[in-house]
């Protein structure tokens, strides 16, 4: 019988901190929780050199472009903002003016972890660090992470980080597949930041429950159009802006296109971006398979002019994105009276209050219910104005949130003592039913399809080959089903 590792409570030993990563890797949430993690209590010096660090290391993504803005922004407004990374960036992809630093990811392996320490230490020394921001959403890593940064400095407290979370996009798809109990572990863990930052309200809420220093920031909005006095005349076009890939979805617009063509002939949908993986190709075939090449017209990425014609010409914006967290494109849609169809997603701000902010919201993965929403709206003229009318209205509320103000707020807030938090909430009790319900019911059904849970597992832990072949034929399933 193997026995259980012991947990070693003393998080001010670096030695200790890495004996319970080689035995708990995945299991901080135990940690924390088996040892009554108390993190010692932070500086009160005023926030002035602040790193904002991130694992991420995809550069053309919005996730990489929300951590420099967010370190442009502090630098702004006074504070000296350090941008962190897990390798270094090309250089065209990180704003002029602002400091970098690498520090290597943690990985699976003690020496590793050793060395996550030890830079950590670094940075914060050599550049005075008060105050550190990680983005981070998923995984445990984050955790260990906070247990480094809170305990660097055990004997000189005055030099102790205070330590928050960003979150994008808490409720996204990898936190509901199968057997996933990501939530649950994380609302019994994440009191121990010093604060969270989050950039949608649904998020907001949620989190309040579970740390008492929540901070709603939505994200800057950035090339701000002013409201058009020279018109372009009106065709009839839906746009869907943004990079190709399986996260945005665009196949899931495409089917829903067919429909609106039944009914509306001469209507077109104008889909612009990076492509991702090939996923330009795929909706491509897509067009093809369903014969709407007069009707659908793939175009690669767009900017400036071209971009701006795109917004004033169409009659609305349609988004299928399998998951947002802060959609700049939608922003871009409200700022030019663009009315949206779109999915319903439960974290995504720009959409909160549907058609009083300029909305049409339509469930998800029915392309006949969307593709009817998107005629609806082409059809309706009245309709049109009327939600582009409160798309302005919604975005010039975001476009005029001030930023100086929350950030004097945030850091005035973190040098005085966090007021405690209240365990076992009604709320608390609630969710935590709803979890181990989710958690009972995906257990169930991973019984009665243990052969497709096991294949999936070997295709994550396989080859690229192996995801290759897997990739085409699920296409190939898909194609035939649909």
């Amino acid at each position: 019988m193997t026995e259980t590792p012991e947990i070693i409570a003393d998080f001010t030993d670096p030695e200790n901190l890495v004996s319970n990563f080689t035995s708990f890797r995945t299991k901080v949430f135990r940690v924390m929780r088996d040892s009554n993690y108390v993190a010692p209590t932070p500086s009160t010096r005023p926030a002035k050199n602040i790193l904002v660090y991130t694992d991420h290391a995809n550069w053309h993504t919005g996730h990489h472009a929300a951590v420099c803005s967010l370190a442009k922004q502090l630098n702004e407004y006074g504070y000296n903002a350090i941008l962190g990374f897990c390798k270094k960036p090309p250089k065209d992809v990180v704003p002029e003016g602002i400091k970098l630093v690498v520090s290597r990811i943690i990985g699976v392996t003690e020496e590793g972890f050793r060395q996550r320490i030890k830079s950590f230490r670094t940075i914060v020394e050599e550049n005075d660090i008060d105050t550190v921001i990680l983005n981070s959403w998923q995984g445990s890593y984050k955790y260990w992470d906070m247990l480094i940064l809170q305990n660097l400095f055990p004997n000189e407290p005055d030099r102790r980080v205070r330590v928050l979370l960003h979150f994008h996009s808490s409720f996204a798809k990898p936190q509901f597949e199968l057997g996933s109990n990501w939530l649950r572990l994380n609302t019994e863990a994440v009191k121990h930041f010093e604060g969270l930052l989050v950039n949608n309200e649904v998020d907001a809420v949620f989190w309040r429950t579970y740390n008492t220093r929540v901070y709603y920031r939505p994200l800057p909005i950035k090339d701000v159009p002013g409201i058009q006095t020279e018109e372009l005349p009106k065709t009839e076009s839906a746009i869907y802006i943004a990079r190709y890939s399986n996260a945005k979805n665009q196949l899931a617009a495409i089917n829903a296109f067919r429909y609106v063509v039944e009914e509306l002939p001469e209507a077109k949908l104008i889909l612009a971006g990076d492509d991702h993986d090939g996923y330009q190709e795929k909706c491509r075939n897509r067009v093809e398979a369903f014969n709407l090449q007069d009707n659908v017209e793939i175009l690669g990425f767009v900017a400036g002019k071209e971009k701006d014609r795109l917004f004033r010409t169409a009659r609305c914006a349609v988004n299928t994105s399998r998951f947002e967290g802060f959609s700049q494109y939608l922003c871009e849609a409200k700022a030019y009276s663009l009315p949206i169809v779109a999915y319903n997603l439960p974290n995504l701000t720009v959409l909160d209050g549907a058609e009083a902010n300029g909305a049409i919201i339509s469930p998800k993965d029915n392309p006949k219910k969307l593709g009817e929403q998107i005629t609806r709206l082409l059809k309706d003229q009245e309709l049109q104005e009327r939600l582009g009318k409160a798309g302005r209205k919604h975005f010039e509320m975001l476009a005029n949130f001030d930023y100086e103000a929350f950030w004097k707020n945030v850091f005035e807030e973190l040098c005085t003592e966090r007021p405690p938090l209240e365990e076992w909430t009604t709320q608390q009790k609630i969710y935590a039913s709803i979890f181990d319900a989710l958690l009972t019911a995906s257990r169930s059904r991973e019984k009665e399809t243990g052969f497709i849970a096991t294949l999936k597992r070997l295709y994550r832990k396989g080859p690229k080959s192996l995801k290759k072949i897997y990739r085409s034929l699920r296409e190939a399933v898909y194609k035939a089903t649909h």
